[in-house]
């Protein structure tokens, strides 16, 4: 299983976002838009190696900000 995909960049710098990338089941996947401002946090504590594999990532949007980007 590859995250790399080979055009990571899908916009131009100077003009409103059209598309972003998406991961799905790990497969990434291109979505039309803009996408949802927001950050990943884990939801347990690290402390070794194989206990990582166990704590999940989750996505905290920022909710004021999807609000005046609209």
């Amino acid at each position: 299983m590859s995250l790399a995909v080979d055009e990571p960049i899908l916009n131009n710098p100077f003009e409103e976002q059209g598309e972003y990338w998406v991961y799905e089941e790990g497969q990434p996947r291109r979505m039309p838009g803009r996408h949802p401002a927001g950050y990943y946090f884990r939801t347990g504590k690290r402390t070794d190696a194989q206990i990582e594999m166990f704590v999940e990532d989750q996505f905290k949007e920022l909710e004021l900000v999807n609000t005046i980007r609209k």
